[in-house]
């Protein structure tokens, strides 16, 4: 496989992988994997994969924008909450649950590999950003969510801009070698899919696995929330996925928000 596109029989053995449930798309070229998962939301009745050799336009949370080139992974992972049995209330652990998915992936394939879930959408390695996900929804009423996961795979990271190369690592970089990206996102969507199912039948056994890799527990923190800027010292993660931080004397519950400083 050329390292900046999926040939045919990438594509073969990556639906061979899948349960059949899972439908897979391809583009050579899109501006944004979750834009056209979220344009075919009303005609997913199970789950379907979106995945682009080249995403020119790719979306991080908020006005950020995902960095990669070729030999990374861009998809998202289309899904019906109903059939994957995921309850409103637990929507906000589905990208908590997308970065243990891919952690637990890649460690297959490099074992050993330093890696942890960074509250509410990033896996770090060796203290810097390999992945990112964004999960966007069509609302209670069609139950349908899009998680959009960037990794960057065998795009080495001696290729990003300068203010990216101290924050950020590719697994190539971290492994020292290249890794098969088929193999790769085969296992991500297919740990996906069952942790998805897992955090409708058994969410403590989620939360367990994701405390145990949480990359900010212990960390003092600095959180852009609702209402303003939370201060403190992490806590781990609340029963719905919350950031839980110490601060002013008590702990609070953050279900949303951007982590913007973090310290020892």
């Amino acid at each position: 496989m050329a390292d900046d596109r999926f040939s045919a029989d990438d594509l073969s053995d990556l639906r061979t992988a899948l349960p059949d449930w899972i439908d897979v798309q391809h583009a050579a070229s899109i501006p944004s994997t979750n834009s056209w998962a979220m344009d075919a939301a009303g005609e997913c009745e199970t789950a379907r994969l979106f995945l682009a050799d080249n995403q020119t336009a790719g979306r991080g949370r908020g006005a950020n924008a995902w960095w990669s080139t070729a030999g990374s992974l861009t998809f998202s992972l289309l899904v019906n909450t109903d059939f994957v049995g995921i309850p409103e209330r637990r929507w906000p652990l589905a990208s908590l649950a997308a970065g243990l998915a891919i952690s637990q992936a890649i460690s297959n394939h490099v074992p050993g590999a330093s890696l942890a879930v960074k509250w509410p959408n990033d896996v770090f390695w060796n203290g810097r950003k390999v992945s990112g996900v964004l999960v966007e929804t069509s609302g209670a009423s069609l139950r349908r969510m899009v998680i959009g996961v960037g990794v960057n795979v065998n795009n080495s990271l001696a290729a990003a801009p300068l203010e990216l190369q101290g924050r950020a690592t590719a697994a190539c970089d971290e492994a020292g070698r290249r890794l098969d990206r088929v193999a790769i996102l085969s296992q991500i969507v297919l740990t996906l899919a069952a942790r998805l199912q897992q955090v409708g039948a058994d969410a403590d056994s989620v939360l367990a696995d994701l405390r145990a890799v949480c990359f900010l527990t212990g960390r003092r923190v600095v959180v852009d929330a609702a209402g303003g800027r939370v201060a403190g010292a992490c806590r781990g993660i609340g029963e719905d996925g919350a950031l839980l931080v110490e601060h002013e004397g008590g702990v609070r519950e953050l279900l949303a928000g951007v982590v913007v400083e973090i310290g020892d």
